[in-house]
């Protein structure tokens, strides 16, 4: 399995949404909308390839990547004296 780094995406109204098509953008009953755990900011985009029998490699799964693992590294350092309650 391997993960390239294809893009960004930037988030600005707090909500990602993802959509099939540019026309899909005019009914919203066809995207999957989230919001992502850090709020607004630019994120990074990744694809992870698999060879597929029959097929080579594929691109099987695009990720975004809200919080890093070095970001959450971070963060448990800086926080680690503090209670977080839900």
């Amino acid at each position: 399995m391997k993960r390239d780094f294809i893009g960004t995406v930037e988030v600005k109204a707090g909500r990602i949404f993802l959509v099939g098509s540019k026309s899909d953008l005019v009914d919203l009953r066809q995207a999957v909308s989230f919001v992502p755990g850090m709020g607004n900011g630019t994120y990074e985009v990744y694809a992870v390839f698999k060879h597929v029998p029959g097929h080579g490699e594929r691109i099987v799964k695009v990720e975004v990547e809200f919080i890093s693992d070095e970001e959450i590294q971070f963060l448990e350092k800086e926080y680690s004296d503090v209670s977080m309650q839900y």
